[in-house]
């Protein structure tokens, strides 16, 4: 199976399972599955741009859209696992701030929210300084 079906098989499972999930929540939590029927689409849109920027010119794309788009080699998957390891080891962190914060009397939305975003900013920088030192 070349990359380009793999690809495409990627995206349909993808879609189908996002449909499948709005159909399952749909009729218990409206609002939620609308959040998740649009991220879902959202993150397609991204993995579908992605994929046709790298088949479209794979020297000229990032380690994380060649890694995404399955046309990594072995220094973009090194930097990619090194990342993902520093980022799972701090949200250990995060996630015990937004116990304690919880903890003391902190609506849970407020350190939820600094958790998430939190783990994101730390995946995107490990991912940076991992790529400039390899």
């Amino acid at each position: 199976m070349s990359t380009k079906s793999q690809q495409a098989l990627g995206l349909a499972l993808g879609a189908a399972i996002i449909v499948t999930l709005f159909l399952l929540v749909d009729p218990h939590n409206a609002s939620m599955a609308k959040g998740l029927a649009q991220g879902g689409a959202f993150a397609l849109a991204v993995a579908a741009f992605a994929f046709w920027r790298a088949n479209r010119n794979p020297g000229g794309v990032s380690a994380a859209e060649r890694g995404m788009a399955g046309l990594a080699d072995e220094r973009d998957n090194r930097v990619t696992e090194k990342a993902l390891a520093f980022a799972g080891l701090a949200s250990f962190g995060w996630m015990a701030m937004a116990v304690l914060l919880i903890g003391v009397g902190v609506r849970p939305e407020i350190p939820g929210a600094v958790m998430v975003w939190g783990q994101l900013v730390t995946l995107i920088g490990a991912y940076v300084w991992h790529s400039r030192r390899m």
